[in-house]
């Protein structure tokens, strides 16, 4: 979040220009962005709610005994597309804002309901999802997917019986939501599973794609 919010002021500048803006050292520290400084972009908005979903997938499942970590996040993937003035053409939220429930802490911090250039992709994937936890119908192999999934890590290490592999999957799987099945699988993948707390037991299967991951980043 750190660095996002120390990019957001040149998120698409070119070299270039950024030089040219901040002299030859490049940007050294916090600018104005987005009508303050050290302000995050969307990328830190979603990580948030991903974040949530995978905390209110652990407690449904808890609680109920029902849950899966793809539906719970894609709903909260539709709070966030709420707080960027959107919402989704088919009736699939659940809770509020959606009619019903409590919308909860993240959805009520109200610096989040700003557009920090929001990505094309993860606002129409939202806004055209028909089923909670189903694939976007789209073959984007944007970065879009993999900028959110950095919770995965953290949340999978917290469970006695993580592996890389259930990282790995739950990470493709998320960026799924809105970037389809198909793009960028490994790098999903991967950032879910390189975490300085990651998954430290790879039993049950700790490769994917036919590739190995190290079993903690250093």
């Amino acid at each position: 979040m750190t660095g996002d919010a120390l990019g957001a002021p040149v998120e698409f500048h070119t070299r270039e220009q950024i030089l040219a803006r901040f002299g030859p050292e490049g940007l050294t520290s916090y600018a104005p962005a987005y009508g303050g400084v050290g302000m995050v972009t969307d990328d830190t908005q979603m990580t948030l709610f991903t974040a949530e979903g995978l905390l209110r997938y652990w407690v449904r499942g808890s609680r109920r005994g029902v849950s899966t970590y793809t539906g719970v996040t894609a709903n909260a993937y539709l709070r966030w597309l709420h707080t960027q003035g959107g919402s989704p053409v088919h009736r699939v939220g659940i809770g509020e804002p959606f009619g019903e429930g409590q919308p909860g802490w993240l959805y009520q911090q109200r610096r989040l309901h700003s557009q920090h250039a929001p990505g094309n992709t993860c606002v129409s994937a939202l806004r055209g999802m028909r089923r909670l936890g189903d694939p976007a119908n789209n073959h984007s192999k944007g970065c879009g997917g993999v900028m959110r999934v950095a919770p995965v890590g953290l949340f999978v290490s917290r469970r006695p019986e993580a592996t890389l592999h259930q990282a790995f999957q739950i990470g493709t799987e998320l960026a799924a939501l809105t970037h389809g099945p198909h793009g960028l699988v490994v790098g999903r993948g991967l950032l879910g599973t390189h975490l300085p707390a990651g998954p430290r037991n790879t039993a049950g299967g700790g490769t994917a794609g036919g590739q190995t991951h190290p079993r903690r980043v250093r």
